[in-house]
């Protein structure tokens, strides 16, 4: 029984030295995207629905590069915990290689098709015209922000945490400083308004993280960069049997919330800045979940490389309480605070109004949340990313834009209808318990699709 709880504890201590960075790292990032929406605030609604629109564009395109980042999360921690630090190296340069060319390819698309995106969101002319704008230049940053996802994922399945933690910092406050300045001008410049937060974010990418490359390169950090994988094709099909399903998740997730925003567009400018603040809002409790998502992708791909499949189901679990207990109380905060927190971010009291009804919804699923990150995490780590796809694809469909939509075409207020995220979340924890801690099948995943 002694032994027992030092494991346990030993484990406990080690999801949260992996956590705690990460959670911080996704701190900062959630502070930029909130005081983007602040800076907009000051412009006025049409430029919080230009960036909130702007954003689901952004994350779009990153859940394409979740493929690259997923796949070295699980291959370099299974290689680091099997001892093979040579390979997770060269499995790190595939990953980068992989996420450049993917983010080229995929911001392309983006930047010659950006006025039918921005009109499927049915916003105003002036709005839908500055939000073509905001996607093409988002597009044109999308290889640099593919670079700074996979190599953060890299690093971290290796333990080093504090490395993607102090980037984080520094993009997150030249990206704040060069978003200022772009937007409002100075010296008598008028700057480019709303446009000049993506442009800001995106210079401040390039300049922190094609630095971290060279000094990655030089082989100055533990993950020593290996190319004897470029040419090896089985690292390739790895890449893609274990990324692809995550790519998908990611993809109809943002899609699902796409439409989902826009069924509340229907509703007016004002609700539609509101939940676009609520949301953002929301990322602040929500880097817990990821920090623990992080830390258990990591902890679970080592023990695996490592053979431990005791010790990757004790650390799935202890990610699991500790990202429960963590969110609950960021819940709590949540409910208490919303009213403040609405009249924080914006002036207009019809928007206060309707962001602190939707901040109460998300107090709500602080703790459905944490299960879904941890867990998903926890799986993903592993190798087995085809069942959070799969959950994905089913709660999405039925619980949010399902019922979502029923609720609107039935005449439900707002409120109403943003309550089918309480069904999403819920139907997914419900599967992803039953998954990790109701089978075994999840320990096998990756060797029976790569065999």
């Amino acid at each position: 029984m002694r032994l027992s709880r030092r494991r346990g504890t030993g484990t406990t201590k080690r999801i949260w030295l992996l956590a705690w960075p990460a959670i911080l790292s996704f701190f900062a990032m959630a502070v930029q995207a909130i005081s983007f929406i602040k800076i907009a605030a000051t412009i006025g609604p049409d430029a919080v629905a230009v960036v909130s629109s702007g954003v689901r564009i952004w994350m779009l395109l990153q859940a394409l590069q979740m493929a690259i980042a997923v796949a070295a999360t699980a291959l370099v921690a299974r290689a680091w915990g099997a001892g093979e630090r040579s390979h997770a190296g060269g499995v790190a340069i595939n990953g980068v290689v992989g996420a450049v060319a993917l983010g080229a390819t995929t911001g392309l698309p983006v930047i010659f098709f950006a006025r039918p995106i921005a009109e499927a969101f049915g916003l105003p002319e002036t709005v839908t015209t500055t939000l073509v704008q905001f996607i093409i230049w988002s597009g044109i940053f999308n290889a640099t922000n593919s670079l700074r996802f996979v190599m953060e994922a890299s690093l971290r399945a290796t333990g080093d945490v504090r490395t993607p933690m102090l980037f984080t910092f520094l993009v997150t406050g030249i990206g704040i400083i060069i978003g200022i300045f772009f937007s409002h001008g100075a010296a008598g410049w008028s700057g480019f308004g709303v446009l000049g937060l993506v442009i800001g974010s995106g210079v401040a990418t390039i300049l922190c993280y094609v630095s971290l490359l060279a000094i990655w390169l030089r082989g100055k950090r533990p993950l020593q960069p290996n190319k004897s994988c470029l040419r090896e094709i089985a690292v390739w099909r790895t890449f893609w049997v274990v990324g692809w399903p995550s790519a998908l998740e990611q993809a109809v997730l943002q899609l699902s919330i796409m439409a989902y925003v826009i069924i509340l567009a229907r509703f007016g400018t004002a609700v539609y800045a509101a939940y676009g603040i609520s949301t953002m809002l929301m990322f602040l409790p929500i880097t817990i979940g990821i920090g623990f998502s992080s830390a258990a992708a990591t902890l679970v791909g080592q023990r695996m490389g490592a053979g431990d499949i005791s010790g990757a189901k004790r650390a799935g679990a202890r990610a699991l309480l500790l990202a429960v207990g963590f969110m609950t109380m960021t819940g709590i905060l949540t409910f208490i605070f919303a009213e403040g927190l609405a009249a924080i971010m914006i002036d207009d009291p019809i928007v206060q109004k309707w962001v602190a009804k939707f901040l109460v919804l998300i107090a709500v699923m602080q703790p459905l949340i944490a299960i879904d990150f941890a867990l998903s995490g926890s799986l993903r780590g592993a190798g087995d990313t085809r069942f959070p796809m799969s959950v994905t694809l089913f709660s999405q469909l039925i619980a949010r834009l399902g019922m979502g939509y029923v609720l609107a075409e039935t005449g439900f207020s707002p409120v109403y209808i943003a309550a089918a995220m309480v069904a999403d979340y819920g139907l997914k924890s419900l599967l992803l318990i039953w998954r990790f801690f109701g089978t075994d099948r999840w320990q096998t995943a990756m060797l029976a699709r790569v065999a």
